[in-house]
C-alpha cells in the first residue's frame, strides 16, 4: 500500500507499507519500507500522520503488527521510538554485484 502527502495539490511526501505472512511466526505483519518527506515539511506532524495512515492500512489488511525500517543513523531512525516502536531485529546487507 502507498500513501502520499500533499500541500495544495503538490506531492510533498510518500510512504509505502508491505503486508505479508511472516513465515517464522505464521502471522500477517506489515513493514513500513519507505517514507519520504520534503525537508521543509519535516518539522511538525506530517511525517507522523503518514506513518499513522500506513499503520491504518496495515491494520485494515489484517496485519497483527508493523515493522518500521530506517537507515542506520538516519534522521528518520529517531522517529519510531517516539511513536511506540521498539527494536526487534538487526538487518544486514551485502552487495552481490558491486
Amino acid at each position: 500500500f502507498a500513501v502520499g502527502a500533499y500541500d495544495e495539490g503538490k506531492l510533498i511526501g510518500f510512504g509505502g507499507v508491505l503486508v505479508s505472512v511472516l513465515p517464522h511466526y505464521n502471522k500477517l505483519v506489515a513493514t513500513i519500507e519507505t517514507i519520504f518527506l520534503k525537508e521543509e515539511y519535516r518539522k511538525g506532524r506530517t511525517g507522523v500522520k503518514m506513518v499513522q495512515e500506513l499503520e491504518n492500512l496495515a491494520s485494515q489488511a489484517g496485519a497483527q503488527g508493523v515493522y518500521f525500517t530506517t537507515g542506520v543513523g538516519d534522521r528518520l531512525s529517531k522517529l519510531p521510538p517516539l511513536i511506540g516502536y521498539h527494536p526487534t531485529n538487526e538487518v544486514f546487507f551485502k552487495a552481490l554485484n558491486p
